[in-house]
């Protein structure tokens, strides 16, 4: 049978999403290249994906990787560390909602705690936007109010409450709202995108996904322009074209360019996107002992490769119809393609969970009867497995990950 399960999984017969679990129980996950910060018990870890290696960094919260680099909030205080050597350093500056970037750190001052109006507008009532730089110890105030901040090479990206800067941002006749607004490093100058949310992390294509009354909302940084999915969702996550979010408990893809939904056939929360990788939070509840410690009472981080399972050009995250070279019309826009939704009464396999099926390799061959069925009934389908294994050994031999 072991040679029967490494087949089925090479010859790209099994069309399930193929994921993988951490084992650490977490939260907040946040994926940077190999590199997963995570929160747990209010102590920040960083999880290594290519070592399957677990590291405590230190008491705190809100972590940010950038590199080698992991910003986080311990008592109120920014600090970084090195997570190769582990060592941890305090900026001594108080603040909160970090995010690093290169060799600097962007995060959210309160003008109370620090007794000053760094916003110049005769108050101390505001969140103010500064960035810590690693090199030089220095602090620069960006005489911004806002929070949540992300950072790219040329803007700053934030959440502006309008009771703090006393205008009606987006027009609508109250000042109750949080706008998304965008700082250009260089002139200083806020543009405001008029549009109401609160986080928001800007990727490496220069986009950033976020809710705005409960609709999944995608911005263009650089150009300012904001994109409207009318999908429903909680938080997303956007690489490139593909917008990942959390719907009931289950992980859906957009495409933007298709205007597509896709669902992933996963149970999680909390993703976190990064160039092939995603990364979520899964809870025991639904999935079982997930981290091996003999209940099923956690949450779990995890971890999901996106490919293209069926060789049609449009990767899994975005492919409503897995199992068939083509996107399909979704009728009912449940992210199940129709031609998908025909093949079977039964919904699609849930997941493929990498460790299980080592397991199941494993198992000693005491039914070898059963292999032979087994072979006999692919052997009509041993053209089209020639032919799929062929188209997937040649896309596995171009460049692939980070």
């Amino acid at each position: 049978m072991r040679w029967l399960v490494s087949f089925l999984l090479a010859s790209q017969l099994v069309f399930a999403m193929v994921v993988s679990s951490t084992g650490q129980e977490g939260a907040n996950p946040f994926l940077y290249g190999e590199f997963v910060g995570y929160e747990r018990n209010g102590s920040v870890h960083v999880y290594d994906l290519a070592r399957k290696s677990d590291v405590l960094i230190s008491e705190g919260e809100d972590p940010s990787i950038f590199g080698f680099v992991v910003a986080f909030e311990k008592e109120g205080i920014i600090h970084y560390a090195n997570v190769r050597d582990k060592d941890v350093i305090s900026t001594e500056v108080k603040g909160r909602h970090p995010f690093v970037l290169a060799d600097l750190i962007v995060f959210v001052t309160s003008e109370e705690e620090l007794g000053a109006d760094f916003s110049n507008d005769g108050d101390t009532g505001d969140d103010i936007v500064r960035i810590f730089d690693m090199d030089s110890s220095e602090v620069l105030n960006l005489q911004a109010v806002g929070d949540f901040p992300s950072m790219n090479q040329r803007s700053v990206l934030m959440s502006t409450k309008e009771s703090q800067v006393g205008v009606d941002l987006n027009a609508d006749g109250d000042k109750v709202d949080s706008i998304m607004r965008v700082l250009d490093r260089d002139s200083r100058k806020i543009g405001n995108l008029k549009i109401e949310g609160e986080r928001a992390i800007i990727s490496k294509s220069g986009k950033a996904a976020f809710v705005s009354d409960g609709e999944l909302v995608v911005v263009d940084v650089k150009a300012q322009d904001v994109e409207y999915t009318g999908q429903k969702g909680n938080s997303p996550t956007v690489v490139d074209d593909i917008v990942v979010f959390e719907r009931d408990g289950e992980l859906y893809g957009y495409s933007l360019s298709q205007e597509s939904l896709a669902r992933l056939d996963i149970k999680g929360e909390s993703p976190s996107f990064f160039d092939d990788k995603l990364v979520f939070v899964s809870s025991e509840e639904n999935l079982g002992d997930l981290n091996g410690d003999g209940d099923t009472g956690d949450k779990v981080i995890r971890l999901a490769k996106q490919e293209d399972s069926d060789g049609d050009d449009l990767l899994d995250f975005a492919d409503n119809c897995r199992t068939l070279p083509e996107l399909s019309y979704d009728s009912d826009g449940d992210g199940i393609g129709d031609l998908c939704s025909k093949e079977s009464s039964e919904p699609p396999p849930q997941e493929v969970v990498v460790d299980e099926l080592a397991s199941a390799v494993e198992e000693p061959e005491d039914n070898e009867g059963f292999g032979l069925l087994w072979l006999l009934l692919l052997i009509p389908f041993l053209p089209f497995i020639i032919k799929r294994g062929y188209r997937y050994y040649k896309k596995r031999q171009k460049s692939f990950g980070f």
